[in-house]
């Protein structure tokens, strides 16, 4: 059965820092002597994931630690896959669902409406939802997998109703977080995105172009 809680914790920027290290760290298997540690920072400074973390806090108030710390815990529960999930709803609902092992699967509690009629605080939570598709996508880290759900299966998804043998059956929209992360149009057109995803998917990524041009 799938389980639908998570907790949370709050940590001080410093500290959801240091435990992201040391993630990393136990990934890259540095030693504990001076000069391997050097040669393995260098290693991991070197990464996509940290590439992308670095561009998320030049871009973004070091005193908001609310994404880092929900990346954090993410990785903490160590994941064999995540899976992006899309509601085909005009709202665009989407979440995040971990694969902990071949028959546990933990959905993720928040809920992103990815479309343009959203308040400032909601243009917020799809950039954050941008973000976080993008890092785990590219740092090639944690695989990744997108699904696109109709209403009934979404809300029985939250609803802890859905086996993980029937979860891993839907195949529709394997690559729709990915194609989220082009803005920009530029692997394919505006009408290929509206015929696939919906008018508000674009304006979901005009949100995020957006906000992008005003940083």
């Amino acid at each position: 059965m799938i389980s639908a809680t998570i907790g949370f914790c709050n940590r001080s920027l410093s500290d959801a820092i240091n435990n992201i290290w040391q993630f990393f760290r136990g990934i890259f298997r540095l030693s504990h002597n001076k000069e391997d540690s050097l040669t393995g920072l260098e290693r991991l400074q070197a990464s996509p994931m940290y590439q992308i973390l670095e561009n998320y806090f030049t871009d973004n108030s070091p005193e908001n630690t609310e994404l880092l710390e929900y990346i954090e815990q993410i990785m903490d529960l160590n994941p064999e896959k995540i899976y992006f999930v899309r509601c085909n709803d005009e709202k665009g609902s989407s979440a995040i669902v971990l694969q902990l092992s071949e028959y546990h699967l933990l959905v993720l509690p928040k809920v992103y409406y990815l479309h343009g009629k959203v308040t400032e605080t909601g243009a917020v939570r799809i950039l954050d939802f941008f973000n976080i598709v993008k890092m785990f996508s590219k740092s090639f880290i944690i695989p990744t997998e997108g699904l696109c759900l109709d209403m009934d299966d979404f809300h029985a998804l939250f609803q802890g109703t859905i086996y993980s043998s029937k979860f891993k059956s839907f195949q529709n929209g394997k690559y729709w977080h990915k194609h989220f992360l082009d803005y920009q149009h530029r692997w394919h057109s505006t009408e290929y995105y509206k015929r696939h995803y919906g008018i508000g998917f674009v304006e979901a990524q005009q949100v995020v172009l957006q906000t992008v041009r005003n940083i």
